[in-house]
């Protein structure tokens, strides 16, 4: 009786590929909410099953990042149909599974050491949303909140925002920097290649001394446009990368001048290795400019020896601000 149904369901499994998907399911997901999986789920019913479809959406199931692992499976029905099913596994632990967090020491050239921590939770609410917030304390002093959805509606339009408060030393002017900001960004996909955002930030900055504090209170519109032939998820490994992108500050107390800086860059990509090396070597050649329209008040001054900028000297201290003959090093706006 074994035998004989084996070879009954064998015909059917192998002819599978000419059945006609009558039914789409997915199972085992008790956190996240159905249409978060449902909207990544590309195959139609009243079609033959397309292994590739399907396929291609367990890929987008996975690369959500919100689950352990995705399965898919055909079923064949007694009335010569298919049913397409999707068998997720999620990401049940709590700490470690939808929380990443803990102590988080800190280095940068700016302001030297910082501890503290912070933590991010993935799929709050069951909606693919993350949530993430922290403190610092040291060289910089820092809180933030941060707020991520990759889909919040209509076709793939994202939305994220932060709010952070900083606090730190100026490397090299008098100054002690108090920052408050509040980021606001909308974003969508246009297919799988382009990708486009736009928002803006409000700063409330501080430049205090023992004699002064100098304010400035500034509406920075931001956005970019990226074209991105690389299949980042699968074989990232040869394409076209073409961005531009744009931010400004509007001076709300009317006392500095406005500007605008303009950002471009291209880059090309190679795989110049065997396909079947786990550790491939790429070729990567690339370009970019940078173009500011406007003045920049002098507390915004940049050096030669900063990140985005020239490198090959330590970063500047107040020593050589003070020192005239390195005074070339300085009045690069960033």
């Amino acid at each position: 009786m074994k035998l004989r149904y084996f070879f009954i369901v064998l015909p059917i499994i192998g002819a599978s590929q000419n059945l006609i998907v009558s039914e789409i399911l997915h199972k085992g997901n008790s956190v996240t909410k159905d249409y978060i999986i449902q909207r990544e789920i590309q195959h139609k019913i009243q079609m033959p099953l397309d292994s590739a479809i399907a396929i291609e959406d367990k890929n987008r199931l996975i690369n959500l990042g919100i689950f352990a692992d995705v399965q898919w499976r055909a079923i064949p029905l007694e009335n010569m149909t298919i049913r397409l099913e999707y068998q997720i596994v999620e990401n049940n632990k709590f700490f470690g599974g939808r929380f990443f967090g803990g102590p988080a020491p800190a280095y940068d050239e700016e302001t030297g050491w910082s501890y503290g921590g912070g933590g991010a939770l993935k799929n709050f609410r069951g909606r693919n949303e993350t949530i993430a917030g922290g403190i610092i304390l040291g060289g910089r002093n820092t809180f933030g909140f941060s707020y991520q959805n990759p889909w919040i509606t209509g076709d793939h339009i994202s939305l994220d925002g932060d709010i952070a408060k900083s606090d730190f030393n100026h490397p090299y002017l008098p100054y002690r920097l108090k920052i408050n900001t509040v980021e606001l960004n909308i974003g969508r996909y246009f297919g799988y290649n382009r990708k486009t955002r736009i928002g803006f930030e409000i700063e409330d900055l501080n430049f205090i001394s023992d004699s002064v504090t100098i304010n400035y209170k500034y509406f920075a519109p931001q956005g970019f446009f990226i074209y991105d032939t690389r299949d980042i998820y699968a074989n990232p490994t040869k394409g076209l990368l073409f961005k531009q992108a744009f931010s400004s500050r509007i001076d709300l107390n009317g006392k500095a001048q406005n500007n605008f800086t303009w950002f471009q860059s291209f880059s090309l990509y190679k795989r110049i290795s065997d396909k079947d090396n786990q550790r491939p070597w790429i070729l990567a050649l690339g370009a970019k400019s940078q173009i500011n329209f406007g003045v920049k008040d002098q507390q915004f001054l940049a050096a030669m020896g900063e990140s985005g900028s020239v490198r090959g000297w330590h970063y500047p201290n107040s020593l050589n601000y003070d020192d005239p003959k390195q005074s070339y090093r300085f009045g690069f706006h960033n």
